[in-house]
């Protein structure tokens, strides 16, 4: 298996929402039935990334809630 790594974010077509945390999929070598995948085609415009600064910075904002082991 090859990942290929770009710096650019496809958005799916039916305008769905996109979750950032769904683009790795890890798979157990043993399992050799691999699902038939249809890959975002949309190119993420400057509101989208402008979107997710915000929901950024919004969460900053939030008093911290955890924290790391030292």
């Amino acid at each position: 298996m090859y990942a290929i790594n770009r710096p650019r974010t496809l958005l799916p077509e039916d305008g769905s929402e996109y979750q950032p945390g769904n683009d790795v999929i890890d798979r157990p070598v043993a399992k050799r039935s691999i699902p038939a995948l249809r890959p975002n085609t949309v190119s993420a415009n400057r509101e989208y990334y402008e979107a997710r600064v915000a929901d950024q910075k919004a969460l900053r904002a939030l008093p911290v809630t955890h924290s790391t082991p030292r």
